[in-house]
């Protein structure tokens, strides 16, 4: 997917999709899309700010950012369910307001770069994020 974005402005790929709930609110909490191990948490300075990676399958993994600090709850190497909190919304990282960024990746043997997959495709309910699919940004 690719957004114009920036100053100046420039069209930039975005492997994701961004939602945000409750306004300007940092307060909603935000949980597991399916469930998984989560394999990394915290900020990677990639731009996504406070995020949990989650590995769903061997070739599966998810993705949810821009968390607020100190609000993620779960570990690395947790097992987690749907409905499994990971954190709360925030706008840390590169990001112009509170949002949850969220992406899947599936990685096919031998190449090096994921396939950005649409969450949409994956059938998987935004709801159980806690956010909802009206509030997509």
């Amino acid at each position: 997917m690719e957004r114009w974005l920036g100053n100046p402005p420039k069209w930039d790929y975005h492997n994701g999709l961004d939602y945000s709930e409750g306004g300007q609110k940092t307060d909603t909490e935000v949980f597991a899309t399916l469930p998984g191990k989560v394999i990394k948490t915290g900020d990677t300075g990639d731009g996504y700010g406070y995020k949990v990676v989650t590995e769903h399958t061997k070739y599966l993994n998810s993705w949810m950012g821009h968390f607020a600090k100190d609000s993620i709850v779960v570990k690395e190497g947790e097992i987690v369910d749907k409905n499994t909190k990971y954190a709360t919304q925030g706008k840390t990282g590169r990001s112009s307001g509170i949002h949850t960024h969220l992406t899947f990746e599936y990685t096919l043997l031998g190449k090096d770069k994921p396939i950005y997959i649409d969450p949409e495709l994956l059938n998987v309910s935004l709801k159980a994020t806690g956010i909802s699919a009206k509030n997509f940004m």
